[in-house]
């Protein structure tokens, strides 16, 4: 995959005051633990070891250490970045706390740590200076000048790296928050941190939230246990992060720590470009031209598997209780945008049309809350069923009980009747060209009915519909029935939509039909999603009614979570739900995928195709996923002029559709770019 890094933490054993051990455990650790990583970043001076106090000052160790860096960038394989922590005396004599970047046999750049702490157990001013502003360069051996300062950006590709010293990321403005605005997407931190209680999490805390507002990947690399000694004790705690997220972090109090991931340049990049704020900062605050860009030499295409996590439905959690949470605030947005748009009505009267699927049931539910809260009584909502040809038992008995349960106000309005005599006005015969075996004989549906429309009845049609084909297709068939569904909704009254996320992104909704209602509290809510509200409602319901409850509506919600999703407008077979939706456009699993990883995150077809790859590998094959992923791009595409028009409805995530606020495109946009897999 394209444009990952793989960066490592590593925080081996450390011999106090010894450079050339420290040099050795290193390089011993690079070549037996980060042969893939690109990017190794070790703890604050971690070729002396951070404890060495008054031994800081003295010229033994200082030349030794800045030796041993030498020699150590010379022995570390040529395609890797590695930061090591070493003290370098200036050409004024004062010495520097600093990072210092190897790459390609050499020292590429040395970054001097900006804020020494001085305070309680910490007394870094004693050794360290934090005057560095004479210096541009440092000369080394052989005359080599040295790029030294806090402005420098190591450069490969789209990947921009810098770093910062421990106490720099405490700071109220860290260092890395120029060198973020400045360019640089990934952010190293060589730390000496010792442990106390709570200190962890406080760690933990900062590079989160340094990572979430630079939007940047965080290195976080500490100096471990064997760096312990007087009052003092270390624990090794490494992270990394990127974008607000922990990726991973090492368990502390170990001898010796390594973790790696991978880095995603393009992702963070692309999260810049969509963030004027963050423009606005770097025209603020930041002069290019103060910064230094330091090209280095990296292989990132070495690597045979990818370090990233496997998220197949990046709308959900697989923790329960971060799900309850994100489930509790859907339901509370729902409640409160309605309680708004209910307030703004001339009565408390609404329709909905209630289908006995899983979006028509939240919907309901939302609504029914949303009363409650405001104190109407649920009779003033009109649920309205309106079985069709394609209407299952199953779901007519869901949806009558749901209502039932709920104590709204019920109504049946059969559909068949209206449906066929709208197919005789409209002189349009359903599945007319398909061939039918009725009592021995074989004819085409349109023979059946001598080609007379005026000869079709409600009992003729529901006849004919047993003996289709289960693969049988009539657009016109399907969005007759829709169409009517809602008239008669909108007709009744204030119509409240139950369309969700995945449908309007894939245009599967008929236009003028389900595709339109007077307000639509789940259109932000993709598929996924739905069903997993459902279940939350099964098993906390009694949390957002006041109502009393007739029946058993955790039941009945558990039946209509098991009901397989389709619109049931095609025939049935033997009474039981034949048209499945994901038959037609695709695993939902997949769909949300896709559409999440493309507005969202802003990814072009190959990588999106790369991370469904790496997530669904057990489950479909790459060409499966492919297809799926072309059928997506031309539904989405196809489908802009149905959101174009779409209701108001309450955005509760950060992937919307709305043409007025989150997603702008001309209906017209041709699709074939975004198939192009080349």
């Amino acid at each position: 995959m394209e444009d990952l890094i793989r960066v490592a933490c590593c925080s081996p054993e450390v011999f106090v005051s010894n450079p050339v051990k420290n040099r050795i455990e290193i390089l011993k650790a690079i070549n037996k633990h980060a042969k893939n990583a690109d990017v190794i970043v070790f703890p604050e001076l971690s070729i002396t070891g951070y404890t060495c106090k008054d031994l800081f000052l003295k010229e033994e160790l200082l030349n030794s250490s800045l030796k041993e860096v030498i020699t150590l960038a010379k022995e570390i394989p040529r395609n890797k970045l590695v930061f090591v922590g070493c003290p370098l005396q200036l050409s004024n004599g004062k010495i520097a706390n600093c990072a210092f970047g190897l790459n390609d046999g050499v020292i590429k750049g040395i970054v001097p740590k900006q804020y020494l702490p001085n305070y309680k157990e910490f007394e870094e001013k004693r050794w360290f200076t934090q005057d560095l502003t004479e210096e541009i360069d440092i000369v080394l051996e052989n005359n080599c000048h040295v790029p030294f300062g806090s402005n420098i950006i190591f450069l490969f590709g789209k990947a921009r790296i810098a770093a910062e010293v421990c106490e720099d990321l405490f700071a109220p403005i860290p260092p890395s928050t120029f060198n973020a605005m400045a360019g640089a997407n990934i952010i190293v931190n060589l730390s000496a941190s010792n442990e106390l209680i709570g200190k962890a999490e406080y760690r933990r805390k900062l590079v989160e939230q340094q990572s979430a507002r630079t939007l940047s990947a965080y290195i976080y690399c500490s100096a471990g246990p064997t760096e312990s000694t007087t009052d003092l004790v270390f624990g090794g705690h490494n992270i990394i992060s990127e974008n607000g997220s922990i990726l991973k972090q090492s368990e502390r109090f170990k001898d010796f720590s390594y973790i790696e991931y991978d880095i995603d340049v393009q992702k963070l990049n692309l999260e810049r470009s969509g963030n004027p704020t963050f423009s606005d900062c770097q025209k603020r605050f930041v002069k290019p031209e103060s910064f230094r860009w330091v090209p280095i030499n990296l292989n990132p295409n070495l690597k045979q598997d990818i370090l990233r996590p496997k998220v197949k439905n990046p709308f959900l959690s697989n923790d329960p209780q971060i799900m309850k949470s994100v489930c509790d605030e859907i339901i509370n947005i729902q409640i409160c945008a309605l309680k708004k748009r209910l307030s703004r009505l001339p009565s408390s009267k609404t329709v909905i049309a209630v289908s006995g699927g899983s979006d028509s049931t939240v919907a309901l539910l939302s609504l029914c809350a949303a009363y409650d809260s405001i104190g109407f009584s649920r009779k003033d909502i009109l649920g309205i069923t309106m079985p069709g040809f394609g209407t299952s038992n199953r779901t007519k008995n869901n949806s009558d009980a749901l209502m039932a349960s709920l104590g709204i106000t019920q109504k049946v309005i059969d559909i068949k009747p209206t449906a066929t005599q709208t197919f005789i006005d409209m002189n349009h015969i359903p599945f007319k060209d398909y061939n039918i075996t009725i009592d021995g004989i074989k004819m085409s549906v349109e023979e059946y009915f001598r080609g007379k429309p005026s000869n079709l009845t409600v009992e003729e049609i529901s006849k004919v519909l047993n003996y289709l084909p289960s693969n049988a297709k009539d657009l016109t068939f399907e969005n007759v029935q829709a169409r009517l569904r809602t008239f008669y909704a909108m007709s009744s009254g204030f119509t409240v939509g139950t369309g969700d996320l995945s449908e309007a992104a894939l245009g599967w909704c008929t236009y003028n039909g389900d595709h339109m209602s007077m307000y639509n509290p789940n259109c932000t809510i993709p598929k996924t999603l739905i069903k997993s509200l459902i279940l939350h409602f099964a098993n906390n319901y009694s949390n957002y009614f006041t109502q009393e409850l007739g029946g058993d509506l955790s039941k009945i919600l558990n039946s209509i979570y098991e009901t397989v999703i389709s619109p049931e407008l095609l025939p049935l077979k033997d009474g039981e739900i034949v048209q499945s939706s994901e038959e037609s456009v695709g695993s939902y699993n997949l769909n949300d995928f896709f559409l999440y990883n493309f507005i969202r995150n802003n990814f072009c077809f190959s990588k999106i195709l790369d991370y469904a790859i790496h997530s669904y590998e057990d489950e479909y094959t790459k060409e499966e996923i492919e297809k799926w992923l072309k059928l997506f791009f031309k539904r989405f595409f196809q489908a802009q002029f149905k959101r174009s028009c779409c209701p108001d409805g309450p955005k509760v995530g950060s992937v919307g559709l709305s043409p007025r606020g989150d997603w702008r495109m001309p209906s017209d946009a041709d699709f074939d770019l975004w198939c192009n897999n080349e």
